[in-house]
C-alpha cells in the first residue's frame, strides 16, 4: 500500500514524504540530491519522529488521487499541478525551492517563447505525468502536440534533435546539467511558466503539516533553505 506508516505506541513514527521528480537536482544519484538534503533536515529538526524519502512516479500518485486512495505527504508539489490552485483540497507549506519551466530549442532552429499562441501548430518534449500550465487546453483542441518521455535527459535531446520543436525542462536541472556540460541548445527569453516547489499534505497529516511547515517557515528566515540548495546551482 502506498501509504505513509504510521508506527503506534510511545516509539517515533515513521513518515515517508513521497517525491516524483527524478532527476538533478531533487535527485542525483542513489539516495542524494536536493529532495535528500531537505528531508534530512526536516529530519534533524524535529526529533518526534521520523522522515525518510521515497521516490513514487507521478503518474501513481495521479492515479492514487483520482480513486481516493492517496494519504501522506508529496514534497516539490505546486497547487496549480494539483488542481488545487485554491488550497482547498490540501495543505501547502511555504516554497522551499523557487523554478522555472524552460523552453529548450535546437541551437540551429531557436525557438522564442512569447505566450501560448506562439505554440500553436508546434510539438513539445516534456515528462510522462507532468503538468504543464496552459498546455491541456492547446492539446485537446488539437493545436499544440505532446510528445512525453520518462526522463528529463531524454527530453533535452529531443528538443537538439529534431524531434519536437522545443522542450519545456525545469530551470534547477539546467542550472545543475550547466555545471559540468556546454550549453549546445537555445533557452527562450521568457519561460514557459515560474512556480514554486512546496510540500503538499492531505488533511489526514495536518500535525505534521504544522511541524514542517513551521521549520521550512524559520529555514527560509535564516538562510538554511538557500544554502541546501547552493551545492547545486
Amino acid at each position: 500500500m502506498f501509504l505513509c506508516l504510521i508506527c503506534s505506541g510511545l516509539q517515533a513514527k515513521s513518515v515517508v514524504i513521497y517525491f516524483y521528480h527524478q532527476t538533478p537536482p531533487f535527485e542525483t544519484s542513489a539516495q542524494q540530491g536536493y529532495f535528500y538534503d531537505l528531508v534530512d533536515y526536516i529530519d534533524n529538526k524535529e526529533p518526534s519522529n521520523h522522515y525518510s524519502l521515497q521516490f513514487m512516479p507521478r503518474e501513481l500518485i495521479n492515479r492514487l488521487i483520482e480513486k481516493n486512495r492517496f494519504s501522506g505527504v508529496v514534497v516539490g508539489g505546486n497547487p496549480a499541478w494539483f488542481n488545487d490552485n485554491n488550497k482547498e483540497k490540501y495543505l501547502w507549506t511555504i516554497s522551499v525551492f523557487e523554478d522555472a519551466n524552460e523552453v529548450i530549442s535546437d541551437l540551429a532552429f531557436p525557438f522564442e517563447y512569447t505566450g501560448f499562441d506562439s505554440l500553436t501548430g508546434l510539438t513539445i518534449g516534456g515528462i510522462r505525468g507532468h503538468y504543464y500550465v496552459g498546455l491541456e487546453p492547446l492539446i485537446k483542441q488539437g493545436l499544440v502536440y505532446r510528445d512525453d518521455v520518462s526522463r528529463v535527459t531524454q527530453n533535452l535531446k529531443k528538443a537538439t534533435s529534431g524531434r519536437v520543436n522545443l522542450s519545456i525542462i525545469n530551470r534547477s536541472f539546467l542550472q545543475y546539467y550547466l555545471l559540468d556540460h556546454k550549453q549546445d541548445f537555445h533557452i527562450s527569453k521568457q519561460p514557459h511558466a515560474v512556480h514554486a516547489k512546496q510540500l503538499l499534505f492531505t488533511k489526514d497529516y495536518e500535525s505534521y503539516y504544522l511541524l514542517i511547515n513551521d521549520i521550512l517557515k524559520k529555514a527560509k528566515l535564516n538562510g538554511d533553505l538557500d544554502r541546501l540548495m547552493s551545492p547545486y546551482r
